[in-house]
This record gives C-alpha cells, sequence and structure tokens, in this order.
C-alpha cells in the first residue's frame, strides 16, 4: 500500500539534491530515506531516480 509520505520524503531529496541534505531537513537517516524511496519506486514500478556518484 502506497505511503503518502514516502511522495513527501522523494520531493524532498530532489529539491534538496540528495539524501543527505533531506536527511539533515527532515531529521530522518539517510538509510531510512534510501529505503523508502526505493520502496515507492517498487510499488509504483518505475526508476525514480537516477543514482549517480558524488560531484
Amino acid at each position: 500500500m502506497l505511503d503518502l509520505n514516502d511522495f513527501y520524503y522523494f520531493v524532498q531529496v530532489v529539491d534538496r539534491g540528495g539524501f543527505t541534505a533531506a536527511g539533515r531537513t527532515l531529521r530522518v537517516p539517510k538509510s531510512t530515506l534510501s529505503h523508502r524511496i526505493r520502496r515507492l519506486a517498487s510499488e509504483l514500478g518505475v526508476r525514480l531516480l537516477n543514482r549517480t556518484t558524488p560531484r
């Protein structure tokens, strides 16, 4: 079942430019954000983010 909080987390990661900044803003561990967004992508059946190495 979809959790609307996961959409919010996804938007924050995109707006902040990464998991670290979003985690700081939300006070949520990066690993939790990663897990929640991975689960959201799986439930939607789409790729939400193209992850790259740090620049």
